[in-house]
């Protein structure tokens, strides 16, 4: 007796002897590659901030946190690099395809937020490290240091907005927001 065979749009689920599987996605993995992304944006953060290194300006009269003008640009040297790291994540989330984009997304929100703190920890660090010794008597802020914490949300929300704009133009382009979606339209195609 014929045993019937199965048709091409069944997808086997083990893997072929020989073959090579796609790698196993670990969405959990955003949690320690965005922290140690955010050592070197703290390092650059103070390499390139006012009252810092001071790369970025240049300006001398912004070279030491005894300046209050510096305190601002200081703050908005870190946030621009929180943005550019948050557009990078959500570059290679949306890359990596449909499958499991929530838990990626949730998972890359997580690791901004743990890399934003490290960045900042990291910049506060190499301010103690390679700054000059100053009396922060006055005021705190005088010493390197972040006066706007809010600041620290704009990698997470940079990947959040990002993922969600391009999942909404998707949407509204009709093309399917998930690979359940994909697989839901070839059947329908079919009949």
């Amino acid at each position: 007796m014929m045993q019937p065979v199965p048709s091409a749009s069944v997808v086997s689920e083990t893997p072929v002897p020989g073959s090579a599987s796609p790698p196993e996605r670990r969405p959990w993995a955003w949690l320690p590659w965005s922290a140690a992304a955010g050592l070197p944006l703290g390092v650059g953060w103070w390499l390139l901030a006012p009252s810092g290194a001071n790369f970025l300006s240049g300006n001398p009269d912004l070279a030491l946190g005894t300046n209050a003008e510096a305190w601002f640009p200081r703050d908005l040297t870190l946030a621009a690099l929180l943005v550019f790291a948050g557009v990078v994540a959500s570059i290679i989330v949306l890359a990596r395809g449909t499958k499991d984009r929530d838990q990626q997304v949730g998972f890359a929100v997580a690791g901004g937020l743990l890399g934003a703190a490290v960045a900042w920890g990291a910049g506060v660090v190499a301010g103690q490290w390679w700054g000059p010794g100053l009396d922060t008597a006055a005021n705190a802020s005088i010493a390197f240091s972040l006066r706007s914490f809010s600041v620290l949300v704009f990698w997470p929300a940079t990947v959040a907005i990002l993922t969600f704009v391009a999942s909404l133009g998707a949407l509204f382009a009709g093309r399917p927001a998930t690979q359940g979606g994909q697989a839901q339209r070839n059947a329908t195609d079919r009949q």
